[in-house]
């Protein structure tokens, strides 16, 4: 499949992905931005960056926002690949850093969201 094609279904970075799987995990748990912040010694800001996947998680700080998550951070990266692997059948790229384009990105959350709801807990 061509960039082009690949583009015009979505485009979502890795970072993203594996932030929307702490954020559906936190949330499962009914745990608040501020308690994984906490945990991770950042600002509730600064971890809803990492979450919206602005900023990348160290692995340190993964194995600790797993640990808070009562996971392990093989379990975190096992989901993302789970859902990175769904939406790349979706024609969705994976990329590994940020694009400028905005509307790719947009289409590739809107189907990053239903892989959630598709996927459900089957790759937690």
């Amino acid at each position: 499949m061509s960039q082009q094609n690949l583009s015009s279904h979505g485009v979502v970075p890795y970072s993203v992905v594996v932030g929307r799987v702490l954020q559906h995990r936190r949330m499962q748990l009914g745990l608040q931005q501020s308690d994984l912040a906490g945990a991770l010694g950042v600002t509730q800001s600064a971890y809803s960056r990492l979450e919206s996947g602005d900023i990348v998680l160290s692995l340190t700080q993964l194995r600790i926002a797993a640990a808070a998550l009562e996971t392990s951070g093989a379990e975190i990266l096992a989901s993302a690949d789970n859902y990175a692997f769904y939406l790349q059948g979706q024609g969705v790229q994976i990329t590994d850093e940020r694009k400028d384009n905005s509307a790719a990105v947009l289409i590739g959350l809107g189907l990053l969201a239903a892989a959630f709801v598709a996927l459900g807990s089957a790759s937690q």
